[in-house]
């Protein structure tokens, strides 16, 4: 079963191998904002997916995981749970703000590096995170075992949707009352008669908006 690519993740340094870091993501798309519910590791044995990020270079750029959600799924991130080495998860925010640190907790040794788990849960859904890996067992490489992100669907809505629909009552005794001041052009009046009209047969209005944008 394909997974839909609900976020892009991208990391600051280097995956071993070219592995694809898709393989250690999971997606929890929930109806509502409710409590996170948690993966847990599976035993040493069992055949782990896991990626491994190193420094190539050695320089000081420090182990990052961007998160950004993919606008046509109208979806935003509620929570984030990771496994790996990482002792601590710095969590920023869309802008690139500190927002929190994380503690991991200690859960089992893979391959012989000790794991933690960390998670965040926001109190209001963001479009996009970045978590920064620190107190790293090995200061250049970080193996990477799950990163879950659950999505909760984006109640906002832009003033500027091409959804929105106007109140055309409302609108015609602003323009009476506009009218005794300015006079409203044969081009405005115009305007709102045809949207008006598209309103009463379809939901959407995207092409008078267009329209309109292509008037002005």
């Amino acid at each position: 079963m394909n997974v839909p690519k609900f976020c892009n993740v991208q990391a600051s340094w280097e995956i071993n191998g070219g592995a694809d870091i898709a393989k250690i993501i999971s997606y929890l798309v929930k109806k509502e904002y409710q409590s996170e519910e948690s993966f847990c590791l599976q035993n040493e044995e069992d055949n782990i997916a896991s990626v491994e990020l190193y420094n190539e270079n050695e320089t000081n750029i420090p182990c990052e995981l961007s998160v950004h959600c993919q606008p046509i799924h109208n979806l935003k991130i509620s929570d984030i749970s990771i496994l790996s080495e990482a002792k601590t998860i710095e969590i920023y925010d869309e802008t690139g703000a500190y927002m929190t640190s994380c503690r991991g907790s200690y859960v089992n040794d893979v391959e012989g590096k000790p794991m933690f788990y960390a998670d965040y849960s926001w109190q209001q859904p963001a479009s996009s995170a970045m978590l920064r890996c620190l107190s790293l067992p090995r200061k250049t490489a970080m193996k990477v075992v799950a990163l879950e992100i659950s999505l909760v669907k984006s109640k906002e809505t832009s003033s500027t949707s091409l959804g929105t629909s106007f109140d055309f009552t409302k609108v015609k005794a602003l323009l009476q009352d506009m009218q005794q001041d300015v006079p409203i052009t044969d081009k405005a009046k115009a305007c709102m008669q045809t949207i008006e009209q598209y309103q009463e047969v379809s939901s959407g209005w995207e092409r008078v908006k267009l329209n309109i944008l292509l008037q002005i």
